[in-house]
């Protein structure tokens, strides 16, 4: 949401200028009294002994260090639960930043990170990684700097040899997007050099992993190459789809070969009708586009419409407006929000309310809520979550949200969100002061008797309501 993405960036450039304003004070300490106060920490957390001896110690040594810690991270470190695994994943992060300022020959770091990545089945085993932390460092943190360390590297071939071997072998599925980085490391040729390859690998293995897996990575390549007939190709080798045909389309599109780009929308649309819907946003982007630049600018107009409607946010706003010119903002709002509110389908659209909230439209928003509150039992907590906070100015209708978020977590007797609860039953008593009139909603007093008729018995959160009110 907009409005949150501004919140968010807002506290970034405050810890950024805090941050500054602290480096300034701990330069002005000096080096004996930093020095004293790390030691201290060091005594205290093993991520900050471990830095101070990283920082302390030679390149060469640290490299073995490297090496060292990792194995130890895997093999001494037991299993990691949900509650330990965000810290290994810390750990497994902070040991790729320490290799990144270890390395002098970039093609030596390459097989270091490749030696990282090689040991994703051991670390994977030793932790319950269902929240993804684990992963999202080989899949973010390993690829950036295997991405830095090949743009320095001079040996193509190495550096095209090792991506190729890394990217064959995903069995834990946190490699997969390495091919998508050979555009930015490679040299046209040696791309073309991996499409070989990869296609042999599909002629001599038949049916193993390597073979099922080369397809996926050989359209990256076409992708990355924009190579539209390798693409169709490849999709080719396997049963084609209405996705699969708008695949090829946007890559035809992406080399600007538009008629075959059309030719495969129509594809899609002829022999795919019975099982797709052709107002999917896929393919009317698609259709769009082709519009486009083909100079059709009613049907662009048109389809450019359909889009935006079929779920509005500030985002398609700005989409429809480069069809429509920039000029048209404040009429396409107005229009727009009121046909929202005037609308006489009963149904509540979630896009539609979060569109509202998006342009700072919070009465309007309040309006079209409130006369579908009865639905809000059947909304998604995220949904709800992120619309409270704009409307808590709004007591009736932020307390009808924080009800079904409170009436969700408890019907469901899910203990380990009572805390959040108990937030909302707080919030909930600090609103019921400033609403003068309930009518037609249940006052507080109602709702309060009837959450504790329905879950009195749920003494953890009963429990945990009253440490709060202590």
């Amino acid at each position: 949401m907009q409005w949150r993405m501004m919140v968010d960036q807002n506290r970034v450039d405050e810890l950024r200028v805090l941050n500054m304003g602290r480096k300034e004070s701990l330069i002005e300490l000096g080096a004996e009294r930093l020095a004293e106060e790390l030691l201290s920490l060091a005594n205290h957390f093993e991520q900050v002994d471990e830095r101070i001896d990283y920082i302390t110690t030679s390149r060469a040594q640290n490299l073995v260090r490297f090496k060292g810690q990792l194995d130890a991270l895997i093999e001494e470190g037991g299993f990691y639960d949900w509650r330990e695994v965000s810290q290994f994943a810390d750990r497994l992060s902070q040991l790729l930043d320490n290799l990144r300022e270890s390395v002098e020959d970039p093609c030596e770091g390459i097989r270091w990170v490749a030696y990282f990545y090689e040991k994703d089945g051991e670390v994977m085993e030793s932790c319950d990684d269902s929240g993804g932390d684990v992963g999202m460092v080989f899949m973010v943190d390993a690829r950036d700097l295997f991405v830095e360390f090949a743009q320095a590297c001079k040996n193509q071939e190495f550096t095209a040899q090792t991506l190729l071997e890394l990217a064959r072998q995903d069995e834990y599925g946190v490699r997969h997007d390495l091919i998508d980085v050979a555009g930015r490391v490679l040299s046209a040729p040696w791309m073309r050099w991996m499409v070989e390859k990869l296609q042999m690998i599909i002629e001599e293995d038949g049916e193993g992993w390597a073979a099922s897996q080369a397809p996926f990575q050989l359209q990256s390549l076409a992708r990355q190459l924009e190579d539209a007939p390798l693409f169709e190709a490849t999709c080719r080798l396997q049963p084609l789809s209405f996705n699969r045909c708008l695949e090829i389309a946007k890559v035809y599109l992406q080399c600007a070969e538009v008629e075959q780009a059309e030719s495969w929308v129509e594809r899609a649309e002829r022999e795919f009708s019975s099982a797709n819907g052709f107002r999917s946003s896929e393919y009317q982007s698609i259709r769009k586009e082709i519009y486009h630049l083909q100079g059709n600018v009613e049907e662009e107009g048109r389809v450019a419409w359909e889009i935006f409607r079929s779920s509005r946010s500030v985002a398609a706003l700005d989409l429809l407006l480069e069809t429509l010119g920039e000029g048209e903002r404040e009429a396409v709002i107005a229009g727009e929000c009121e046909q929202i509110i005037e609308s006489t389908t009963e149904r509540l659209v979630e896009s539609d309310l979060s569109f509202l909230l998006e342009l700072e439209k919070i009465e309007w928003a309040e309006r079209y809520l409130l006369a579908r509150a009865a639905q809000l039992k059947e909304v998604y907590y995220v949904f709800l979550t992120a619309w409270v906070e704009p409307l808590k100015g709004r007591p009736v209708i932020a307390s009808l949200i924080y009800r079904a978020l409170l009436d969700d977590i408890l019907e469901r007797g899910y203990t380990k969100a009572y805390h959040h609860g108990v937030d909302y039953w707080m919030v909930l008593q600090q609103l019921s002061h400033k609403v003068e009139s309930w009518a037609p909603y249940r006052t507080h007093v109602e709702y309060q008797r009837g959450v504790e008729k329905r879950h009195g018995r749920k003494r953890s959160f009963w429990g945990q309501v009253a440490q709060r009110h202590a």
